[in-house]
């Protein structure tokens, strides 16, 4: 599982050797410096996010005129009016793909269709409008209930702008679809220059690590997440991961949602709804990424918690820190060292054009019946034996002086 805190170089330059020395240095010669990402692509990304963004800003534009006019109409005159027409309103619109089994499917979407009549001075004016922006979903059920509302002949109370009388409301002060809006407006106006910064921030950075960077972060020849500022066994082990950035946090979980949304949320919405139109559809995805950019930004958030693991042979103690709980327990309150390794699996039929899986190997400290993660790297498939080989010579290498329990888990 790769920390999102972490420079992304730093994992594409992960590897396991068979370097078998308590430290593994890298004292390969600094290469040249280059971008993360390459001059087009940052372009091409940019271009796509400033369409969101002005579509956002469009969408807010909208979104403040609406609760302005809004707002207004609670102060304008009010006249009495007649229901002339009501209905429903229905949009066909013709699948024009290629694909045979899509081709000229048609998908419906409903409107309410009230038009009313008033005088103002002597003067007959038409109005359509319920609320200054219309908070129709699309839906039949919805189209039905409105002109039901508003039956033909019905008397209703219209209030109108005094100096333009067309501009006209039956419901004053209601938003109506001014919250659709809002939430457009947030999503394609504070998404893309989250993204923006992230890629034009990014400077050229060699494509080695600097090697006491890398040095941290190395024993019997495996790359963890923790830094290891102290490895003495019997004397003092000080190890510590880093929690992730808020910007990383932020930024990570809306990516997710807004990728996950699409399979949760737009396409159960085009295969079960897509008679409710666009507005309802587009709905469904907003909802559905926005929970998943919650869920998401939990889980980053949990599995990218800071750690501390701090072991005393002088105090015969353990300080340990996951987020912002705090633990100091005696040796005596150990019961076991564990390492967890995904068990070796056998390749399939045609795996070799598939990519190569990445697992999480850890070693894990057992504390009165609670389990901390001490050290976690990566490995490949392939390379699980050696790294459970590995990991259990280190983890015995602090059950020995802790006189303490170890333990291989798959």
């Amino acid at each position: 599982m790769i920390p999102l805190g972490d420079s992304a170089v730093e994992h594409a330059a992960k590897c396991i050797t068979d370097n078998d020395s308590e430290w593994d240095f890298m004292n390969a010669p600094d290469a040249p410096a280059q971008d993360k990402t390459s001059k087009g692509l940052r372009l091409l990304i940019s271009i796509v996010c400033l369409l969101f963004f002005l579509g956002g800003s469009a969408a807010g534009v909208m979104a403040y005129r609406g609760i302005q006019e809004a707002q207004q109409s609670l102060q304008w005159p009010t006249v009495a009016g007649r229901i002339v027409r009501s209905g429903v309103d229905v949009s066909v619109h013709r699948d024009r793909s290629t694909d045979r089994d899509r081709r000229n499917r048609e998908t419906r979407s409903y409107s309410a269709g009230i038009e009313y009549e008033f005088e103002v001075n002597g003067q007959t004016v038409n109005g359509s409008r319920i609320t200054v922006i219309s908070d129709q979903f699309g839906s039949k059920a919805w189209a039905e209930a409105t002109s039901q509302k508003f039956p033909v002949g019905t008397e209703v109370k219209v209030s109108y702008n005094p100096t333009k009388p067309e501009q006209c409301v039956l419901e004053p002060g209601r938003w109506g679809g001014v919250g659709f809006l809002l939430i457009l407006s947030a999503v394609f106006g504070l998404f893309p220059p989250l993204v923006l910064k992230a890629i034009w921030s990014t400077k050229p950075v060699a494509t080695g690590l600097h090697p006491e960077t890398r040095a941290q972060r190395m024993l019997q020849g495996l790359e963890f997440r923790e830094r290891i500022l102290s490895w003495e066994p019997g004397t003092l082990v000080h190890l510590q991961r880093d929690s992730i950035s808020f910007l990383s946090l932020i930024g990570g979980a809306i990516i997710a949602g807004l990728v996950v949304g699409l399979l949760f949320g737009l396409v159960p919405a085009l295969v079960f709804f897509s008679g409710r139109g666009p507005i309802f559809i587009g709905q469904c995805y907003l909802g559905a990424s926005a929970l998943c950019a919650v869920v998401g930004a939990a889980w980053l958030w949990l599995d990218n918690r800071r750690r501390e693991t701090r072991i005393d042979w002088s105090i015969q103690s353990i300080h340990l820190a996951v987020g912002s709980s705090v633990r100091d327990v005696f040796f005596t309150d150990v019961q076991e060292l564990n390492v967890s390794v995904p068990k070796p699996q056998k390749p399939s039929s045609g795996s070799s054009s598939q990519p190569p899986q990445k697992h999480a190997a850890r070693i894990n400290m057992v504390v009165n019946g609670k389990s901390y993660i001490i050290l976690e790297t990566e490995c490949a498939s392939s390379a699980i034996r050696a790294v459970r080989s590995k990991l259990a010579t280190i983890a015995q290498q602090l059950t020995v002086p802790m006189n303490v329990q170890f333990a291989k888990e798959d």
